[in-house]
C-alpha cells in the first residue's frame, strides 16, 4: 500500500512542477508584451526628462511567491540558500527560461511612474525546485536620468552584501 502512497506523491510532485512551469511560460508572454508596448516609452521619457503619458500601474498576472518559497522573499534578490536560476541551466531541465533569472512584472509605480517590479526565479543551490520571489519596487523615486543610475548603483550595492 505504500508503494501506491510513494506513486501518488511523485506524480503529484511533478504534476506540480509541470504546471508551475507553464504558468510561469505564460505569465512571461504576458509580461513581455507589456514590457514591449511600455518598455520603448518610458525609456524615451526617462532619456528626455520628461513624465511618461500614462501614469496607472500595469500588471500581467501575479508571478509570485511560489509555494514553494517557504522562507519568504527579500525585497530583491533570493531567499537565503536560493540562487538566480539563469538560463541556459544544464540541470534544470528548462525550468529557467530568462537569462539574468528575472522579468519585469508590473510597471507605473512612483512619483514619476518609473517605479516596477521584477519577478525571479530562485533556485536552492542543490535542486531545481523553483521559487519565484516577486521584488519590492524599483526605482519608485525614479523621475530622470540621473535618478535611474543613482537606483542602480544602491541595488548593486544591496546585491553585493546580500
Amino acid at each position: 500500500m505504500s508503494g501506491w502512497k510513494e506513486l501518488g506523491k511523485r506524480f503529484d510532485e511533478r504534476v506540480g512542477r509541470g504546471t508551475e512551469k507553464a504558468g510561469r511560460i505564460l505569465n512571461r508572454r504576458s509580461a513581455l508584451r507589456t514590457v514591449v508596448l511600455t518598455g520603448a516609452a518610458t525609456a524615451g521619457a526617462v532619456a528626455l526628462g520628461v513624465r511618461p503619458a500614462f501614469a496607472s500601474v500595469t500588471c500581467p498576472e501575479a508571478c509570485g511567491p511560489s509555494p514553494l518559497c517557504s522562507h519568504g522573499c527579500p525585497s530583491v534578490g533570493c531567499p537565503s540558500g536560493y540562487t538566480l536560476c539563469r538560463h541556459p541551466p544544464l540541470s534544470c531541465g528548462g525550468y529557467c527560461v530568462w537569462s539574468t533569472g528575472t522579468w519585469v512584472h508590473c510597471t507605473g509605480y512612483g512619483k514619476c511612474s518609473q517605479g516596477f517590479t521584477l519577478c525571479q526565479d530562485c533556485k536552492p543551490n542543490h535542486s531545481c525546485d523553483i521559487c519565484i520571489c516577486v521584488s519590492g519596487i524599483i526605482c519608485r523615486e525614479c523621475c530622470t536620468p540621473r535618478d535611474v543610475r543613482e537606483e542602480q548603483e544602491r541595488l548593486r550595492k544591496l546585491l553585493a552584501t546580500s
